[in-house]
């Protein structure tokens, strides 16, 4: 048993290649918070995720270079199976949905500011024009692999820290194009679906939660440590990944419900 968890342990940290964050939580059991034992527990965690990146600079030809800006709210909700390893510690893996987003789109051209992201989509009519986006989002598959703490605080009260890793594997991938119809695709709608990495990140989380019958809930706050994201080929000119450490200007809120077995 042993063995197949450690192996299966090495697949998941194989796959966390490129980023994330995490909400809040909720247990399931009769026992108090001092007296229960170290079971294995299922976590459920909505999060919401708001992130402003650092602004960067790519190029359509020698001629036009273009600097933008990004931010944007993202969430999604994950499930994860925490084991214990020791006293109070517990390993956590889980997957689940996230919708890595980029709400707000600006910055400056050759011509001044601008409210777009140029991007490589082709008029079916064959005209030759340039594009732009100025919202765009990524379906993903999260993966998450972490370690946990928590002290008990009182008699029904929990305090937890951990350190995540997370990756986002995206499905779908939505471009608002800003021209409209006929010029721009119907309802400005532009929407691919490669299977392609769309980033990874570390962080710590932190959170508090009260035990309520057989339920304990509470907040939780992602402090980030480091992400890396892929910029895909929708974009002209651009490095694969851009990398962030210590990004302070990226925060996440998270619900959780975890419980024993």
């Amino acid at each position: 048993m042993k063995n197949l968890l450690y192996k299966g342990i090495v697949v998941l940290w194989i796959f966390f290649s490129s980023s994330s964050f995490i909400m809040g939580q909720v247990l399931i059991d009769g026992d108090s918070l001092y007296n229960h034992k170290h079971l294995p527990k299922i976590e459920i965690m909505p999060f919401i995720k708001w992130d402003r990146y650092p602004e960067f600079t790519y190029s359509i030809n020698t001629a036009n270079s273009y600097q933008v800006k990004l931010s944007g709210i993202s969430w999604g909700i994950a499930g994860a199976y925490k084991y214990p390893v020791r006293k109070n510690t517990y390993l956590k893996l889980g997957t689940g949905y996230y919708q890595l987003s980029f709400n707000n789109v600006s910055g400056i051209g050759r011509w001044g500011p601008t409210t777009g992201r140029i991007i490589n989509y082709y008029s079916p009519f064959g005209l030759y024009i340039i594009y732009s986006t100025n919202k765009y989002r990524y379906n993903s598959i999260l993966a998450l692999i972490g370690i946990e703490q928590i002290i008990p605080f009182g008699e029904k009260v929990v305090l937890s820290g951990s350190l995540n890793i997370s990756n986002y594997l995206s499905y779908l991938q939505y471009y608002r194009i800003t021209q409209d119809y006929p010029t721009g695709p119907p309802k400005n709608r532009y929407v691919t679906n490669y299977i392609r990495n769309a980033g990874a990140s570390a962080d710590i989380q932190i959170g508090l939660s009260q035990q309520i019958g057989k339920l304990s809930i509470g907040p939780k706050l992602m402090l980030p440590v480091y992400s890396i994201w892929a910029l895909d080929d929708a974009f002209p000119k651009m490095h694969l990944y851009q990398k962030t450490l210590l990004h302070i200007k990226q925060n996440g809120l998270q619900l959780s419900v975890w419980g024993y077995r």
